[in-house]
């Protein structure tokens, strides 16, 4: 699209000035840290949180979800490591505080079963504000085509490492990021893309992982 900035000034400037009159951002991540630095998650960009394996991404998502929908929000979330049903297990046992591994053997006590009831009734209660899409390598083509059926406030995508199409990775995971930023402006919403860093070793004089960097 193309803009000039001229004829619409009037508007645009009293758009600005109402953001001071809010409390919080529109969409808050839950953690007030995090939403000082970046007012929550903006409409229309791209945010990435990246980090080594086993260090809770994918666990940081499922919490952000949880808010989301306790706050009003639809939530597209592609799974690509997790089927649904993993995803919903690890949102009840979010809400509720059951272990995961009750989830995974089913073993309940009397108190947990009713703790685990209290849970279905909050997913029955905001099932329809998320969609889990958990192919193993979705294409853009796809998010579109979902973003453009469910109309979400929030798309997250874990993790990016895990994308169709072809065999140039870099440029791949390239056309695959504008094609997430075109999501983010014609849905008019944020998009949160979980990112894995490349493995590294311990320094063998310190014995600490070096901190990561961009080229991660």
């Amino acid at each position: 699209a193309v803009f000039t900035p001229n004829g619409n000034l009037a508007n645009r400037r009293a758009r600005l000035l109402s953001k001071g009159h809010q409390s919080g951002p529109e969409i808050s991540t839950g953690l007030p840290m995090l939403d000082r630095y970046t007012w929550g998650l903006l409409r229309g960009e791209i945010f990435t949180v990246a980090a080594r394996t086993g260090v809770g991404k994918t666990s940081f998502a499922v919490g952000l979800v949880k808010h989301l929908l306790n706050n009003n929000k639809r939530v597209l979330l592609f799974s690509t490591e997790m089927s649904s049903e993993l995803i919903v297990n690890r949102l009840l046992s979010s809400y509720t505080g059951l272990t995961g591994n009750s989830f995974r053997s089913g073993n309940f006590s009397d108190e947990d079963k009713r703790r685990l009831d209290v849970g279905y009734e909050w997913l029955e209660r905001v099932g329809h504000a998320i969609k889990i899409c958990d192919l193993s390598a979705p294409n853009i083509q796809i998010v579109k085509q979902l973003a453009g059926e469910h109309k979400p406030d929030v798309v997250v995508f874990d993790h990016i490492q895990h994308i169709g199409g072809g065999n140039d990775v870099r440029n791949t995971i390239s056309e695959f990021t504008r094609g997430l930023k075109d999501v983010a402006r014609d849905y008019d919403c944020s998009v949160l893309v979980l990112s894995q860093l490349r493995r590294m070793f311990k320094d063998p004089k310190t014995g600490q992982l070096p901190p990561p960097q961009l080229s991660d």
